[in-house]
């Protein structure tokens, strides 16, 4: 099947930052991925943080959970210890799709957020860090 779904990842040594478009199937998590780790090779230090904008995003199609699945066990594997989705006025229902993509990783934290403000603020990130990082 063609790939679904479109991203943007930028990488600091404090902060991976995703943003993601439109549904994602199972071929485009696996793209996904596989820039994502290419991104990560490229940096000195993994970084701890994740923010995950989604607010334009169907997110995935229920094909493709298993392959989230395994993106967040590699998280957990790299040492993530906090994500950050940016939903806007979808938080709720955000929460409600990729909550039980986590279960079988709960050490890394998570929660859901309106704006990319709050979201950083969360993770402890000014939104200048966000705006310099580019």
């Amino acid at each position: 099947m063609r790939p679904h779904g479109q991203w943007h990842i930028n990488v600091t040594a404090e902060l991976i930052h995703l943003t993601l478009h439109d549904a994602f199937n199972c071929e485009g998590v696996a793209l996904l991925r596989q820039e994502l780790r290419t991104k990560l090779a490229q940096v000195d230090v993994l970084p701890k943080l994740v923010l995950t904008d989604i607010r334009d995003s169907a997110i995935v199609i229920p094909d493709a959970y298993l392959d989230v699945e395994e993106m967040h066990s590699a998280m957990a594997a790299m040492g993530i210890e906090k994500v950050a989705y940016c939903c806007a006025n979808n938080w709720r229902y955000g929460r409600f799709l990729l909550e039980p993509l986590w279960q079988h990783v709960p050490q890394i934290k998570r929660d859901y957020f309106k704006d990319e403000a709050a979201a950083l603020a969360w993770l402890e990130l000014s939104s200048t860090h966000q705006q310099s990082a580019g």
